[in-house]
């Protein structure tokens, strides 16, 4: 009896042992998996931290059956180059900025705004505005240089241009790419595994886009750039019609292109228009109050023109006010046992000019400067100030005397345009 109720009482400690150890690798599973969602990585070695996991893959692919993109894309107009719409991505994108905040995800809302030229991508998470931590911006891409849009699209690709230092674009995204790496022979080899942040956007062809370091293939690079060149992984987008296409684009492929294109886009771009779009004028630019001042503004580049002989070829045909500011500003200075004061007044023009002197190409042009001076006609940047007459700063009456007291240009404007659209 002595020895049953022994018997038993092992037979129920064993038991409890063994429940509790399969509950424990059941946590520890569980706690290994979190681990692995949150580091964004099963990989073991170099690379650990950035190839997606399991866990990653799964919800970029229950982002990509999300239907919540679909209901925001009618808020958005159409566009000429068709890029506005939904996109889908071939791998995860890892959006985000941190271990608590990181997402991966497979559809996206990309919208072109063609008046500013700016590109916005947006995922689901874009449009959060309760949740902090479920809240990631959009990326951005803005043209700062109007010709380098042109010059792509007249070689038949969309492209974004380049995002600059946007924190949107070198934090929250990046995708699995390869360091570019020697062997122990110097030969070049894939290295190890590394985020890449984006660069420039550009359409492989209608319905793909691929996001790419467009710094490379281009006819400055070193020889040694071309180990990381061949290494750089291309990221796929692409439309829904386009998904099986899409899926058979390699990375040599890719690299294919870009070769080509880079090629291509820089003869263009030497060969093409160097200008660019003439800018907004301001709403009130017709007032009668502007009137006498932008007349004035013209005899007053002339006289600023006196000291810089190299701008003597620029003739000035009229002056319009500025879209951002179109009004006149104080200037404000201070005086000993009076305070703050205004002594001037300001208003910034943009100048347009005849360009008397249409040469080919200057040096700063071969420098990459839009300061190709082949096209008719130019626009300055004109900060025009107006004094107040001495003890008149109570009443705010000005000296009549017109000035310059800041230049920036010449700006060439492009051929297509009508530069006397703001006369």
């Amino acid at each position: 009896m002595k020895i049953t109720t022994i018997l038993t009482s092992l037979a129920l400690v064993f038991s409890i042992a063994i429940a509790q150890k399969a509950q424990a690798q059941g946590f520890l599973k569980k706690l290994k998996e979190k681990a692995e969602s949150a580091s964004g990585s099963v990989s073991s070695g170099s690379g650990t931290n950035v190839t997606p996991s399991t866990s990653d893959i799964k919800q970029a692919e229950e982002d990509a059956k999300d239907t919540f993109l679909d209901g925001k894309l009618a808020g958005f107009k159409a566009d000429g180059q068709n890029i506005t719409g939904i996109w889908y991505s071939v791998e995860p994108l890892r959006i985000g900025t941190n271990l608590f905040n990181k997402f991966y995800a497979k559809k996206f809302l990309i919208v072109f705004d063609e008046a500013s030229q700016k590109t916005t991508l947006y995922s689901k998470y874009g449009f959060e505005t309760k949740v902090r931590e479920k809240t990631v911006l959009p990326a951005v891409w803005q043209y700062e240089d109007e010709r380098h849009y042109r010059t792509s699209i007249r070689e038949g690709h969309f492209s974004t241009g380049n995002p600059g230092v946007d924190a949107r674009m070198t934090e929250y995204y990046a995708y699995t790419s390869f360091a570019g790496s020697y062997d122990t022979q110097s030969n070049p080899i894939k290295g190890e595994a590394e985020f890449q942040n984006f660069g420039e956007l550009i359409e492989m062809e209608k319905g793909i886009l691929v996001a790419f370091e467009n710094k490379y293939y281009n006819r400055t690079m070193e020889k040694n750039d071309l180990v990381y060149a061949q290494m750089e992984q291309g990221f796929i987008f692409y439309k829904p019609e386009k998904e099986a296409r899409a899926k058979q684009i390699t990375q040599e492929d890719i690299h294919n292109f870009f070769k080509d294109y880079r090629k291509r886009w820089e003869k263009a771009h030497d060969a093409g228009d160097n200008g660019v779009r003439l800018p907004k004028a301001g709403n009130a630019n017709k007032a009668p109050i502007f009137a006498k001042y932008k007349t004035d503004a013209l005899k007053t580049f002339n006289e600023w023109k006196k000291n810089y002989p190299e701008y003597a070829q620029y003739t000035p045909i009229y002056a319009f006010t500025l879209f951002e500011r179109p009004e006149f500003a104080p200037v404000v200075s201070y005086r000993e046992g009076v305070g703050k004061v205004p002594t001037a007044r300001n208003l910034d023009l943009y100048i347009v000019c005849f360009n008397t002197k249409q040469v080919k190409e200057d040096g700063n042009a071969k420098r990459g400067y839009n300061t190709d001076l082949k096209n008719k006609y130019v626009y300055f940047f004109a900060a025009t100030w107006e004094d107040m007459k001495d003890g008149k700063h109570s009443i705010q009456e000005y000296s009549g005397k017109q000035y310059i007291q800041n230049v920036a240009g010449p700006i060439a404007i492009a051929e297509t345009e009508d530069a006397m659209e703001n006369k």
